[in-house]
């Protein structure tokens, strides 16, 4: 579609509870959480907006927006969203999304025909609301889910909302992982054979770093036995490289040689 008649809507309303903070506002990888999606979606020259009932989200230099019917989840973003948006179609998606990818959003756009009042993103079968494209020619039937207290979005794709296209995403099934807790963002690392030995540790969850040379800095200081062994370290089962980013959450496991490698 013309991105002339994109607009962009950032989620940032929601309670958090599960994290215990404002998810968009927490420090990942040295950066807020919303700054990864910015930084993301500012290439496609859209204009942006924020939905958020925090202040802090006025450091980020967009228009912030409260929600005009409080208290009703990703439904009242949505629908506020579009009533403040100039553009009639419109790109929403959530701030605890850091991972996505600009291809993944491309391909969304690419694919929704302006006939569809959303185009919303799939995997296995489950609709991702909060990666979706929504025409302001949902609001009226937003805003008679909102008066009847019908705020489930899964339930307004598919009951309510008009026209709905629905896209297979499962290729970017990782990019749109959502951080919905502490133990989301803590990285994993398992330790095998002769290195679990030396080290007496099998399992070992840590604060996120940014990539493999990090990681072997903190394993080298806190097992300091580990400069006398040679291993590899894989990243989500795949060999990975010093340089390697390390994405919060990832699967890491310390490898001793095999028997004749």
């Amino acid at each position: 579609m013309d991105l002339n008649r994109l607009g962009i809507i950032l989620l940032a309303g929601g309670k958090s509870t599960r994290m215990g903070q404002d998810k968009g506002l927490m420090v990942l990888q040295d950066k807020p959480m919303l700054q990864h999606i910015l930084e993301v979606v500012a290439p496609l020259g859209c204009p942006i907006i924020i939905i958020a009932n925090q202040p802090g989200y006025q450091a980020f230099n967009y228009p912030v927006f409260v929600d005009i019917i409080p208290d009703c989840g990703p439904m009242g973003g949505i629908y506020t969203g579009l009533m403040h948006s100039e553009r009639p179609h419109n790109l929403v998606l959530a701030c605890d999304m850091p991972f996505v990818q600009l291809d993944a959003i491309q391909h969304l756009i690419a694919l929704h025909s302006e006939n569809h009042g959303v185009t919303v993103g799939s995997i296995a079968g489950r609709l991702e609301p909060l990666f979706a494209l929504y025409s302001k020619a949902c609001l009226s039937s937003l805003e008679d889910a909102l008066h009847n207290g019908a705020y489930k979005m899964q339930d307004y794709l598919k009951c309510e909302a008009p026209g709905v296209q629905t896209i297979n995403l499962e290729a970017w099934q990782e990019s749109l992982r959502n951080l919905n807790t502490p133990s989301d963002l803590q990285q994993h690392i398992k330790f095998f054979g002769m290195i679990a030995e030396a080290t007496g540790c099998s399992t070992l969850d840590i604060d996120p770093l940014p990539d493999v040379k990090s990681l072997l800095a903190l394993l080298y200081t806190r097992f300091p036995m580990l400069h006398a062994y040679t291993f590899a370290i894989a990243v989500d089962k795949t060999i990975a490289a010093p340089d390697q980013v390390l994405r919060p959450g990832a699967e890491i496991a310390l490898l001793p040689p095999y028997a004749g490698g």
